[in-house]
């Protein structure tokens, strides 16, 4: 409970003994008259000393740590008992004297995140920590730096209700998507009203209620709104706070930018989870050596954990697509080539609007010229990620 005390009353321990075998030592040589060889006994004491109540002891409880605590313990109490008035005086002074003269005390250094990483790593090397560990910890650490942007399903991909549909129109669009929840808006996705709540809408059917009796506006419920730049670890507190599974992602402006779920941003942590509706989709496909085909969608920060690549900082993108449309300064056409890093990006699909799909190539096309940092070839792709495409299926 106070460890100051105990380490005071150990320090002080250890100085009494140090100081009163050196004194013992020169006395008793003294006494029996070696008075000139005072000086070697001396230094042969400290030496002994050292290697066996410094070193000795402190490297043994180092490597037995658990069971020398235990075997030592009642001594430590006996020591600091009595020695605990001497301690607290040397416990006190200090504080007394930052107190007088006005000096304030000096905070203890907390672990930073990077250090826990390192611990982390090192403890993935050693063999202390298995793989699944060493990911979810290391995501958990992530998880208090991403952002909701990073996470988002993008406006373009967000199936949604127009306030004045039908019921009969509602449930066809929740029977096909197999969504839970769907965003309702009015006149445009810029102004959402609520969030339809698959389960509320079924129960009018249950209840036996002609469609043509049922309002839609009784199944909403109030939208909750998150800025873009919202840290998704306070994002997962107030979902949390207000036992809700989604929130509208808006931008600076107060438009829609996208929506973001529960399950999103648990997915950070834990990884992705798949339920029986969800198609499973390979962001990440092998086609050959050194060559993937990309959807454009996936995000910057997973290109840099699987290629082995770090991006520009600052740019405004989160994905594939976006850093291609940055980089053109447009959105490239199909057949458009870009070089960066020693990768070649070629958009192997893509509309007025958006890029889709990307083929990734770690050696430059001919004729090119690279630019930004070149990178090292990166590790082979987890299993999670590859899935070789047959040439037809390229685009």
């Amino acid at each position: 409970a106070h460890p100051d005390r105990i380490l005071s009353a150990l320090l002080v321990g250890n100085t009494l003994v140090n100081v009163g075998l050196g004194s013992l030592t020169a006395l008793m040589a003294d006494e029996a008259g070696y008075s000139h060889g005072i000086a070697l006994l001396t230094g042969v004491t400290t030496v002994l000393l050292l290697l066996f109540g410094e070193i000795t002891p402190k490297t043994f409880a180092k490597r037995h740590a658990s069971g020398y605590a235990v075997f030592i313990m009642p001594l430590v109490a006996l020591v600091y008992w009595i020695l605990y008035p001497l301690a607290w005086v040397f416990v006190q002074f200090p504080r007394a004297l930052s107190r007088a003269i006005g000096s304030a005390p000096v905070p203890v250094e907390s672990v930073t995140s990077r250090e826990l990483e390192y611990l982390i790593e090192l403890g993935a090397r050693q063999g202390s920590i298995d793989k699944v560990r060493e990911e979810l910890l290391s995501s958990v650490l992530a998880f208090t730096e991403v952002l909701v942007k990073e996470i988002m399903i993008p406006r373009t991909q967000v199936v949604a209700l127009e306030e004045t549909a039908t019921y009969e129109e509602a449930l066809k669009l929740v029977t096909e998507s197999e969504l839970s929840r769907i965003p309702v808006y009015r006149g445009s996705l810029d102004e959402v009203v609520g969030v339809l709540h698959a389960k509320t809408l079924l129960a009018g059917v249950k209840k036996g209620i002609e469609p043509a009796e049922l309002r839609l506006v009784k199944y909403i419920k109030e939208p909750f709104f998150v800025p873009e730049v919202m840290k998704v670890s306070r994002l997962l507190t107030e979902m949390q706070r207000r036992k809700t599974h989604l929130a509208i992602v808006v931008d600076e402006f107060g438009g829609t930018s996208g929506i973001v779920t529960l399950e999103d941003v648990v997915e950070e942590i834990v990884g992705e989870i798949h339920d029986e509706s969800d198609v499973e989709e390979k962001r990440l496909k092998v086609l050959s050596d050194g060559v993937v085909l990309a959807d454009a969608q996936v995000s910057i920060r997973d290109l840099e954990e699987h290629l082995g690549v770090e991006f520009p900082e600052g740019g405004d993108y989160e994905t594939l697509g976006g850093f291609l449309t940055a980089t053109a300064g447009r959105v490239p056409p199909p057949g458009s080539l870009v070089v960066w890093g020693g990768l070649t990006f070629t958009v192997k699909a893509a509309d007025d609007r958006r890029v889709q799909k990307v083929e990734i190539a770690r050696k430059p096309a001919a004729g090119a010229m690279a630019t930004g940092p070149q990178h090292p070839a990166p590790e082979k792709l987890p299993a999670a990620l590859q899935a070789p495409v047959p040439p037809d299926k390229v685009h």
